[in-house]
């Protein structure tokens, strides 16, 4: 025998039901004898050094009438009482319970939930309870088929739900109706954006800036009843008169076939100042009952934002806004009892 594999060490195992485990047994490596009788105990010897159980299969299973696996386990209680139960139950005293590793486009872990069941449960009192890793591919792929179910809850009782970090992307979603919905904790909306990039929000909205004292301030964002866009500039009255070009780039964004609104402070005593033509490219300024004066003078511009001419602020129906509360069957999620099996610190005290 190899000097890697130490003796091998039993516990026991209830086993209840009527259930066999048939393990061959190879040198070094773990052996267990058949369990039949309900109730009654399995001896599985250990090797503390290499594999507790090894087990592989052969049979390309062409569909999934049947499993062929190198290792099977499964809990067949049908009792209410016993929600503890597991088919398998992976701990590890320092490093991994179970570990799962994949070739050649296969699968490491797979879980499979049906009527209602969970196909995957993980938890963890302290640590990390799922840690998925790549050196390149997908490191998790979760994917569902359900239109009332979600594909993936995430969770957390006392502190942040999910902490995302991307070397370039954090989060990328897409959807065909709406990419991103965030609701209260009663699954009202209260930030949405659809596919066509529109944006609703309940509440007001806030930009943080930096004052001249070098303390931030939060400002508030202007409220129109329609979808406009503004400029604003200073020019000046030369004998009574003024001539202004329009940012081209701003007279692009605007819809021409609506006038868009100047609005003029002077700088200074007039008669009065008045737009006296509005064209694509600009418009003229003059001073009232003929004046010539000389002076600075502020505008505004205010046009319609070009493809949204003639919408204007109306009630709206939020029956067609998604319903994030047709979305929320939740699993039923079972904390685990986290104890070490029978003589399992005796055998690593014994290590």
């Amino acid at each position: 025998m190899s000097s890697r594999f130490q003796p091998a060490r039993r516990f026991a195992a209830s086993v209840v039901g009527a259930l066999a485990i048939t393990i061959a047994a190879h040198p070094g490596v773990a052996r267990a004898d058949a369990c039949e009788i309900p109730g009654s105990a399995c001896l599985v010897e250990f090797n503390i050094e290499g594999f507790g159980i090894t087990g592989y299969t052969q049979l390309n299973q062409p569909s999934n009438s049947g499993v062929a696996a190198g290792v099977f386990g499964g809990d067949v209680g049908t009792n209410s009482g016993g929600p503890y139960n597991a088919g398998v139950y992976g701990l590890s005293m320092s490093m991994v319970g179970v570990e799962g590793v994949a070739q050649s486009g296969g699968y490491g872990v797979f879980g499979v939930g049906t009527n209602g069941a969970v196909g995957g449960n993980f938890y963890s009192d302290t640590g990390t309870a799922l840690a998925a890793l790549t050196g390149g591919g997908i490191a998790m792929n979760v994917e569902n088929n359900s239109s009332s179910n979600s594909a993936a809850y995430i969770t957390n009782y006392s502190g942040n739900g999910a902490d995302v970090t991307g070397a370039y992307l954090g989060i990328y979603a897409h959807a065909p109706s709406y990419p991103l919905v965030l609701t209260d904790s009663n699954y009202n909306n209260v930030f949405f954006v659809d596919a066509s990039g529109n944006v609703y929000q309940h509440g007001s909205t806030f930009n943080f800036a930096v004052a001249s004292n070098g303390r931030q301030v939060a400002e508030f964002s202007s409220k129109s009843t329609t979808p406009t866009l503004e400029d604003t500039g200073v020019g000046r009255l030369v004998n009574g008169q003024a001539t202004i070009q329009l940012d081209p780039v701003y007279a692009a964004s605007i819809d021409m076939r609506n006038p868009y609104r100047v609005f003029i402070t002077p700088g200074g005593d007039t008669h009065g100042l008045y737009v006296a033509a509005k064209t694509p490219n600009g418009f003229i300024v003059r001073e009232s009952q003929g004046g010539r004066s000389t002076v600075a003078f502020d505008y505004r511009i205010v046009g319609d934002s070009a493809g949204q001419s003639g919408t204007r602020m109306a009630f709206t129906d939020t029956t067609h806004f998604p319903n994030p509360r047709a979305q929320t069957q939740r699993p039923q999620i079972r904390m685990p009892k986290l104890g070490v099996p029978p003589n399992m610190a005796k055998m690593k005290q014994n290590h």
